[in-house]
């Protein structure tokens, strides 16, 4: 897989991640926007609605299936773009997301 970038156990740690979701949806943008089969701008660049977004962060509550809110969806988005991982357009029917570069060394092959 040509850009992917390796999670590392202290990614895990950071105090960005406190927030389940926002480290599922960073995964869930990463994947999407570096891989082919996602919906694609540009470079490191992917689409999605906030109703997509939630269809796609469901979990397991119990025996039950839920999805998460709008609001706490477009929190987490606020939050990881305030960290520097991600920017976000907000459009008429969703949101553009372009990944950051980022100081891993994994990856800077592919980002240069």
């Amino acid at each position: 897989m040509n850009g992917w970038r390796k999670l590392e156990t202290g990614m895990l740690d950071k105090e960005t991640f406190h927030h389940p979701e926002d480290l599922r949806l960073y995964v869930l943008i990463l994947l999407n926007a570096t891989y082919q089969g996602g919906v694609q701008v540009g470079e490191r660049q992917y689409v999605r609605s906030l109703r997509k977004l939630r269809e796609d962060l469901w979990f397991y509550n119990g025996k039950k299936i839920d999805e998460y809110s709008h609001s706490r969806i477009q929190r987490s988005i606020k939050r990881l773009e305030k960290c520097g991982w991600l920017k976000a357009e907000k459009y008429e029917h969703g949101y553009v997301f372009t990944l950051r570069p980022t100081k891993d060394f994994a990856c800077a092959e592919y980002l240069s």
